[in-house]
């Protein structure tokens, strides 16, 4: 596990939206407090005032934007490429270790998608790559490991699918699949959940990978959010916009 890893994720712990939300209010009611309400009214204001942009259907603008990023790739175009990367965090590696069976997120169309491009004979020439470590502290078990289990119990032939077994990022994504290439200028289709293909591009392109977005796993539909409006759902897409925001920013 390298520091920078450690330090972006304890960089991002607070100013993660809905916890920098909570940690403005907590300063705010501190300060009022201690200063027998005099001060301290325009850090609650602040964190009033964001939490309820944060839970609008304004907070799924940021969402959308990096979803309509790139088209969904067509089988024509996965055929011309010259490898396949699907990259993890489909997989909840702690729970898959806790209940011994594999605990699909909410990203787990990266993983059926890959089942349906192994079993495709269309394909059948394309290498494949699965590339997810484990941050789990319960089991030295990858997620690439478990993938794996999956795709044998389902009928997929050993050997289809190469995986990759460390990364703990995305960056480490990029730089241990571009190890892996048989030739290191070949076109590799990305696929990853659509919020998150705009960095990855950016960051296999970074590492000289000559990328074929391949986006999954979308998450807003307008007027499905407007109609069924979900305040925590809508922060929650809020909180992945900004980490996904800040890592285009890191690679500016």
């Amino acid at each position: 596990m390298s520091w920078f890893f450690v330090f972006a994720k304890l960089f991002w712990w607070p100013m993660r939206p809905s916890n920098f939300i909570v940690i403005l209010a907590l300063i705010g009611f501190i300060w009022l407090w201690r200063s027998g309400g005099n001060k301290g009214r325009g850090f609650v204001a602040a964190a009033a005032g964001l939490y309820v942009l944060a839970i609008s259907p304004l907070a799924v603008v940021p969402m959308a934007f990096l979803e309509s990023r790139f088209p969904v790739c067509d089988q024509a175009e996965l055929q011309k490429v010259g490898a396949v990367a699907v990259l993890g965090g489909a997989v909840d590696t702690s729970l898959s270790a806790k209940f011994n069976t594999l605990s699909i997120e909410m990203a787990g169309e990266r993983v059926t998608f890959l089942a349906k491009m192994a079993n495709d004979p269309e394909l059948a020439g394309i290498p494949l790559v699965f590339s997810g470590g484990s941050l789990s502290i319960e089991s030295t078990q990858s997620e690439a490991d478990w993938v794996k289990d999956w795709l044998a119990k389902i009928g997929i032939p050993d050997g289809r699918v190469s995986y990759e077994t460390k990364a703990m990022d995305t960056h480490e994504n990029a730089v241990n699949i571009k190890a892996m290439l048989s030739d290191p200028n070949a076109k590799v289709a990305v696929v990853t959940s659509a919020f998150h293909i705009p960095r990855s591009v950016a960051i296999f392109r970074h590492q000289g990978v000559d990328v074929l977005p391949c986006p999954v796993d979308f998450r807003t539909d307008w007027l499905e959010q407007a109609v069924y409006f979900s305040a925590s759902q809508n922060l929650n897409l809020l909180d992945v916009a900004a980490r996904e925001f800040g890592g285009l920013i890191g690679y500016r």
